[in-house]
This record gives C-alpha cells, structure tokens and sequence, in this order.
C-alpha cells in the first residue's frame, strides 16, 4: 500500500475556489468524517469547510448502513450554509459533477445512479450522503458526506453489499493522485453550487442527465412510500430531482427516495 496521506498544502494549491477548502482538516482515522463535520458546524465553522481521513471505523451511508472505509479511499465530508430552498436535488447534482470529474481525472466512464451513487460497469464506486440540521424550514448546516473507493481493491472489502463494489484501481489498473482529484471535485463542486442556488436545478440536471445509469434501465423498488417492494422502468428525472418510473401494470410515478434502488438489466 503507498503512502496516501493528504497533502494539504499541495490542496491548497490546487484550489480555485472562493469558500469550498478555506478550512481543511486532515485525520489519519475518525470515526467519521461526517460526525465531525457536524461537531465543526455547531461550532460555528464557516461553509466549506472540509474534513478529510484517512480511514473511518465508524462511517454510515443510507438507513445506517455500514459504509467501509479502510486506508487508500477518499473519504470526506464538507460543511455547506445553504438558504432556505429545497435542497433534495442537490444530491444528484453533486453526484453527476463528481463522476464527470473522476472520468476526465482517470479515463474510466464513471456515472451516478439515482439517487446518490457513484457507478463504474454496474458496479458501486462511491456513495454522496446529505445531512442536515433545520431551525423549521432554515437550514442551521447540510454536511454532504462522501466516499469514493479509490486506491485499494475491492476483494480488500467484507460483508454482504446492495450492489457489488468496484474500485478505481481495480478499474483502471494504476493508483490515482488522491489529492488532485480531491481539488478538482471542490472545484467543480463550488461552481455547480453557486449555479444552483442563484439559478435553481432545472437547467443543472438536464446537463447532466445523460450521467445518470439509471434512466432507461428496468429497476427494482425497494420502500419507497407506498411501494414495498416493485419492478419498473426508470424514464427520467424531474427538473426537482425526482426518478420517473412506469410499474409493471402502466402506471406512472415520481419517486424521491427509496431504500434500495436496483438495477436489474444492463
């Protein structure tokens, strides 16, 4: 295994952005970078600030599930203030830019399924979690969690898994530049969101609606409202963020969340 510790200072550099990394702490092992963020923001730290380690013991995606994060991925979590606005499409905004970053980074296709993860060949390569804290409908902080199996293997992981995983090593064949990819997401990450908050998500999702795995493929709904369990089409997204999807028995439906998202054909 090489060396993966961050080089801040060499982040630093890399950085174009105005707020996103204007604060950076780097951790050899947290529990989670996500619960630290949340400490830090109570605080009173300042939008964009940036919480990196090296390995979590204690990570969480999705319904508290076990998001394994050992030493050579990149696992961070970033501390936003946004206005009182409906934040939800916000996740598959930050998901498509950071897969198009990824694919031009390392020349592997890199795509975000619906609605918070990141794919590479139907298999899982990352996830985006956002949590937030509300005074009635005012956002106190949002922390975006966000994970992607960078340099390790994915044999390297244990346990039974939603959708198999894959690595970025695994699939390109070489280590990744930890760092830089690190800044180009920031950088990307604080132009898409200044756009969706002066400019809304409409137009933000069309450009990256061709990113998305999901559209077009049959799915399997798993819990989400009245639906337990469902075979459908996924059509397309809404300019909200939702997943339009056509049931088995010819009815339409938006969905906004579900437990479980699968992809049953390729």
């Amino acid at each position: 295994m090489q060396d993966h510790r961050f080089d801040t200072n060499l982040l630093k550099s890399l950085l174009t952005t105005k707020r996103f990394g204007s604060r950076i702490f780097y951790f050899d092992v947290l529990d989670s970078t996500s619960n630290k963020a949340k400490k830090l923001a109570k605080e009173g730290i300042d939008e964009g600030a940036v919480i990196i380690a090296s390995t979590q013991v204690k990570a969480r995606g999705r319904m508290e599930r076990e998001w394994q994060s050992p030493e050579g991925g990149l696992w961070f979590s970033l501390v936003l203030r946004p206005p009182a606005m409906e934040l939800h499409p916000l996740t598959i905004i930050f998901g498509a830019a950071i897969s198009a970053v990824i694919e031009a980074i390392s020349s592997v296709k890199c795509q975000y399924h619906w609605v918070n993860d990141l794919y590479v060949n139907d298999r899982k390569l990352g996830g985006i979690l956002m949590e937030g804290r509300f005074r009635g409908m005012e956002p106190e902080y949002v922390i975006v969690g966000i994970g992607i199996n960078l340099n390790f293997h994915a044999k390297d992981l244990s346990g039974e898994f939603n959708a198999p995983p894959t690595t970025l090593l695994d699939e390109r064949g070489e280590f990744t530049a930890s760092t830089a990819l690190l800044a180009a997401i920031l950088n990307r990450l604080e132009k898409e969101y200044d756009r969706f908050l002066e400019e809304g998500p409409t137009e933000i999702i069309h450009k990256y609606k061709n990113r998305c795995v999901t559209v077009g493929r049959k799915v399997r709904i798993i819990n989400s409202g009245e639906i337990e369990e469902a075979d459908a089409e996924a059509l397309d997204l809404t300019e909200d963020g939702g997943l339009m999807v056509e049931l088995g028995t010819g009815s339409r439906g938006i969905l906004y969340s579900a437990e479980r998202l699968i992809l049953l054909d390729s």
